[in-house]
Formats: structure tokens, C-alpha cells, sequence
């Protein structure tokens, strides 16, 4: 579960599906209905997308889902939204952070591996600049 950078809005994953709640109203809001399942969500900077773990295709890739409209204020209200595979490969990857200024990605793949990508651009990804260690 994660709050939105206003705190307008909470995003969880319930029954392996992203819901989008208004902490104001109440009112939830289903992002995803797939057939397979989402983890590991969070919100961008400006609070107009969310970045979650989805296993599709036979591994774990990285999907956003944000606003189409910019009238729209929250995810909680909004139609439509529109999603889109940021990181899809053969590999698996999982939780997802945006960078403060919401230009990138970071995220792990095979749970091992710290990478950042660039957000809107086809610059690829990169291993990142210095070498993370992991106790599992």
C-alpha cells in the first residue's frame, strides 16, 4: 500500500489487482482486471501514474497505468486510464520507484539486480552506478 504525493489518493494491491482508493470519499477504483497478478506498487512524482510489478507472458515485467485526460485529478475517478509495459523482458522484474523528478525508473531485476530505466524515452536501461548488496 502507498499513498499518493498529496495524499489524495491510496493505492494497494488486493486479491493481486491494483485498486486506487480517495482517502476524501472513499471511493475505490479497480486499475487492473487481469487474469494474472500485480505487486509491488508505487506512485510518480506528480501523481498522475502508478508503476507495479505484472505478471504477464510468463514473467514478472514492469506496467504503468496513468492518466489520459488532464482534467482528470486522481486515479480514484478517472476514465479512461491508459497502461503500458515500461519494462518487459524475458527476465523477471519487480518493485518499482520513480525518481523524484519522475524521468526515471528504478527497479530490481531477478530480485538481485538494482537497474534504472529512463520513463517515456527508448534509452534502454542500465545496471546501477554502484554495486547494491543483498542479505537474503
Amino acid at each position: 500500500m502507498t499513498v499518493s504525493p498529496d495524499g489524495s489518493e491510496i493505492a494497494l494491491i488486493a486479491r493481486g489487482e491494483v485498486f486506487v482508493m480517495s482517502t476524501r470519499t472513499g471511493a475505490t477504483r479497480r486499475v487492473t482486471s487481469t487474469p494474472t497478478l500485480e505487486r509491488y506498487v508505487s506512485w510518480s512524482p506528480d501523481g498522475r501514474s502508478l508503476a507495479y510489478a505484472s505478471e504477464r507472458n510468463g514473467t514478472w515485467d514492469i506496467v504503468e497505468a496513468r492518466l489520459t485526460r488532464d482534467a482528470d485529478t486522481g486515479l480514484s475517478g478517472a476514465v479512461p486510464v491508459e497502461e503500458r509495459i515500461l519494462v518487459g523482458t524475458a527476465e523477471d522484474e519487480f518493485s518499482p520507484v520513480y525518481a523524484p523528478d519522475g524521468g526515471r525508473i528504478a527497479y530490481f531485476r531477478n530480485r538481485t539486480e538494482l537497474r534504472v530505466r529512463h520513463r517515456g524515452r527508448n534509452f534502454g536501461d542500465r545496471p546501477a552506478r554502484k554495486r547494491v548488496q543483498f542479505l537474503l
